[in-house]
């Protein structure tokens, strides 16, 4: 049954010291679970892993740490997954039940993958190592991860969001044992540092243009002005009547200005449609030269469920916020 909100309370201040959540969050968090255990239920992993981490946000506590790591065992994320049985375990309100079940997914998770390795070979200090994009405490470097059965991807960056500066790509087999080491790739270094390169002459170039269209656009508001203090002054009589001499100009400085719109969109558009392997928007000269040249004007640029080798899936297990099963 649901645990009162007494030890719910309790669980989340063991589990966030720092930032204790409120009762609002907690109920909030309560509905999620719920939630979350009605997609276990149904086999929606993803969703599942999904809503058990907005849950994780507020409330640490062991059933919490083991939905979810259960929904990620389906998913075949088996790294996360033993960091928070690892979590789990190490907490002291842990129960019995929820200790032999952690034990359960592990030898699951043995019987259909494998362990990774990832050793520093040489990183800057202060890189951040990643495994299938997710970011590794540099105290797993070293210990053999469990890993599904599959190819991995291994990187390294000098700093978080920075670019790649090591790359590896391995196979793990099914109750194999891989290990690689992560060293800085002089090759991956260069290319980065011409991508950068090429980003800061393309940033260069809009710029430039933007200064350009700048120009132009105070010519022509200062051409407007004089062209239509020559009109006012004809219809006064203080000019003779003729072409005004500010017309041609004018008009030379406002149809650039469509056609500058015009390309604009037009690059918008294949902006948009671009395939994935295309050349990036921030790497595009042509489009960040057009954006610049009518910055001015203020134109607007505008998984899959992995399946286990298990003949009865593993039942997730309840927390508190749910009648009837393990409690949150």
């Amino acid at each position: 049954m649901c645990a009162s909100l007494a030890l719910l309370l309790a669980s989340a201040a063991q589990a966030q010291p720092a930032s204790e959540p409120t009762e609002a969050e907690i109920e909030a968090a309560r509905q999620l679970f719920a939630e979350g255990l009605q997609l276990s239920d149904a086999a929606e992993w993803e969703a599942a892993a999904a809503v058990f981490h907005e849950v994780l946000a507020v409330v640490s506590s062991p059933p919490v740490l083991f939905n979810l790591a259960h929904a990620l065992v389906e998913l075949n994320q088996f790294d996360e997954a033993d960091e928070l049985i690892d979590r789990m375990l190490a907490d002291g309100a842990t129960d019995r039940d929820l200790r032999t079940r952690a034990s359960a997914l592990r030898t699951r998770m043995d019987r259909n993958g494998g362990r990774l390795t990832l050793r520093d070979g040489g990183l800057p200090a202060g890189s951040v190592v990643l495994l299938d994009g997710r970011p590794l405490d540099s105290g797993r470097l070293g210990q053999a991860l469990r890993v599904s059965q599959g190819t991995h991807r291994a990187t390294a960056t000098a700093s978080a969001g920075g670019d790649e500066i090591a790359l590896v790509e391995i196979y793990v087999a099914r109750r194999a044992r891989e290990s690689v080491d992560l060293a800085p790739d002089q090759a991956l270094m260069a290319r980065n540092a011409a991508r950068a390169e090429a980003a800061a002459a393309a940033e260069a170039a809009a710029a430039e243009a933007a200064a350009q269209a700048a120009a132009q656009d105070a010519e022509l508001a200062e051409l407007q002005r004089q062209h239509a203090q020559w009109e006012a002054d004809r219809a006064a009589g203080r000019v003779p009547d003729g072409e005004n001499p500010f017309e041609v100009r004018r008009a030379e400085l406002q149809r650039e200005r469509m056609l500058q719109m015009e390309e604009a969109r037009r690059v918008q558009e294949a902006a948009e449609h671009q395939p994935r392997e295309a050349v990036p928007l921030h790497r595009n000269w042509r489009f960040w030269t057009v954006v610049g040249s009518v910055a001015v004007l203020a134109i607007g640029i505008g998984a899959a469920v992995a399946a286990t080798n298990d003949s009865t899936p593993n039942r997730g297990a309840l927390g508190n916020f749910s009648p009837g099963r393990v409690e949150f």
